[in-house]
């Protein structure tokens, strides 16, 4: 389409330079946006791992903290009690040697398991037992029938316990001398044997006892009882899983809203509470993670961890804890998935996104809208640039219908003024050119008339002469002959003359018709 319209060209071009421009700014704008946000949810995605890492980290930590503290109670009790029933072993052995009394030491040590059962609720049960003949060296008389203080031996192994409903009783010990291994691996008499074998205290993994008739996963802290180094027998007490079952789950309950996992685990790497599956409670560290061969690893290690887990991608924290005089440290797992660790940078980055958009909205709205603004202002600017070149247009348009009554009325400093001016010249010089030649064609047809006169003349002589020449009047004749060929010498050069004046009146209108024509070709360009 050919646009004939130079406040349309103007607008048009200066629209689309608008427009580019208006889109290469918000396109720009657009992308540092994008740019800084994700910067932004980079450093803030950094920020938020590096401190739920801490928070983790230090939970873990805590908990571990009072963990040990619980177990170390037991320990601290059960150690007591130790070093009391090797006391009493010699003071009362010896007292019942000298006044003859049966039963003393037995006697004072099941009264003393009892009452510290009695008096700490938290405990499961306590317990104590003892090698062949190392407490009063009178199991033989015990000995054919078990009873709920001693075995068919009659070794010394009360162990008194209570229920959930906080019924007290009392039981013999039982495979406090077995090799074998419940099914989670965990060696049944090992609370006795492990003592013995190594005179260190112990805390044995989660397993399965039935106490009162009723099946309980507990674990057992026991202490050696020694002389001179000698291994008499074990002083105990047991502690129910579900203090730490119900301590994982009030971790948990703190962390995340609940959408963590805290978990405790065992020196042999074997679950003792866990707030995500508290049905797995025995059973090894498998059931209830992907990566728990590299966990296992580090509770066996007593190292601690705080990392993101390449196999489940889960944030974990392990925390170390360190049990008495034992080398057998458990330890707390705490794990969250990282859409949870990460969930208020994913908020962070939705409003972001929103808070985007909508400024994209806005970018582009404004910039539609200053667009829209800059090309009214530009028509307007255009038709007023435009207007002397129409008034220009139309003057011209006027001039070359031959209409010469007007003038162009244009004031101005620049170019178009210079143009106007010109133009305002150039007519007028028109106006005189058309005028002189109307001026000589007025004085050719003069001298034509003048001409066309003489020309007549001559011809009246020349019948004159040729009458008189008939008469005889040669003289005569002879002088009108000459007196007309002057005539028509007078009329040839006058003829000439006319001719010229003719040609220069056309050149000049041929002028005038090319001025004309510019002219109208300038209005239809300008219109």
């Amino acid at each position: 389409m050919q646009l004939k319209s130079i406040q349309t060209k103007i607008l048009l071009l200066a629209g689309a330079c608008l427009l580019v421009t208006s889109a290469a700014l918000v396109g720009y704008s657009l992308y540092s946006a994008g740019k800084n946000q994700a910067l932004v949810s980079q450093r803030v995605g950094k920020l938020l791992e590096e401190e739920a890492k801490r928070n983790l980290a230090s939970l873990a930590a805590s908990q571990a903290a009072v963990i040990q503290s619980a177990l170390e109670d037991n320990l601290v009790t059960a150690r007591t009690m130790g070093k009391v029933f090797e006391v009493l072993r010699e003071k009362t052995a010896a007292t019942a040697s000298r006044e003859g009394i049966k039963n003393t030491v037995r006697d004072t040590l099941d009264t003393i398991l009892h009452e510290v059962l009695k008096n700490n609720p938290q405990y499961l049960g306590t317990y104590s037992a003892w090698e062949p003949g190392a407490l009063d060296g009178r199991d033989g008389e015990y000995a054919g029938a078990a009873k709920d203080d001693h075995d068919e031996t009659g070794r010394f192994v009360p162990y008194w316990n209570r229920d959930k409903a906080g019924k007290i009783a009392r039981q013999p010990l039982v495979e406090f001398e077995s090799q074998d291994r419940h099914p989670n691996g965990v060696r049944k008499g090992g609370w006795y044997l492990w003592p013995r074998e190594s005179g260190k205290e112990s805390v044995l993994d989660p397993f399965p006892y039935i106490v009162q008739g009723k099946q309980e996963w507990l674990t057992t802290l026991s202490v050696p009882v020694k002389k001179d180094g000698k291994f008499l027998g074990v002083a105990g007490t047991d502690l129910r899983l579900d203090f730490l079952q119900e301590l994982a789950k009030k971790v948990d309950a703190s962390l995340y809203g609940g959408k963590g996992d805290v978990a405790i685990v065992s020196h042999d790497g074997l679950i003792v509470a866990s707030s995500e599956k508290p049905e797995t409670v025995g059973q090894p560290l498998s059931a209830i993670s992907k990566d728990w061969e590299e966990l296992a690893k580090a509770v066996k290690e007593g190292k601690t961890l705080t990392d993101v887990s390449d196999v489940t991608g889960s944030y974990r924290a392990l925390a170390t804890i360190k049990l008495g005089r034992t080398d057998r440290p458990w330890a707390v797992l705490i794990r969250v998935h990282p859409d949870i660790v990460l969930a208020e940078r994913h908020a962070l980055d939705a409003d972001m996104a929103a808070q985007g958009k909508e400024a994209a909205l806005w970018q582009v709205g404004v910039g539609l809208g200053i667009t829209a603004l800059a090309l009214g202002v530009m028509w307007l600017f255009a038709a007023g640039m435009v207007r002397p070149l129409r008034l220009a247009a139309g003057f011209a348009e006027k001039v070359a219908q031959g209409d010469f009554s007007h003038t162009l009325d244009v004031k101005q400093a620049d170019e178009i003024g210079v143009l106007a001016g010109a133009l305002s010249r150039m007519v007028d010089n028109l106006k005189k050119m058309i005028g002189q030649a109307e001026d000589k064609s007025r004085e050719a047809a003069a001298e034509a008339e003048r001409a066309r006169a003489a020309v007549a003349e001559a011809e009246q002589a020349r019948t004159e002469a040729a009458a008189a020449q008939r008469r005889g009047a040669l003289d005569a004749a002879a002088r009108i002959e000459d007196v007309a060929q002057a005539v028509a010498a007078a009329s040839s050069d006058l003829a000439s003359q006319i001719d010229q004046s003719k040609q220069g009146a056309d050149i000049q209108r041929q002028h005038a018709g090319e001025t004309a024509t510019a002219m109208e070709e300038m209005n239809a360009t300008v219109l």
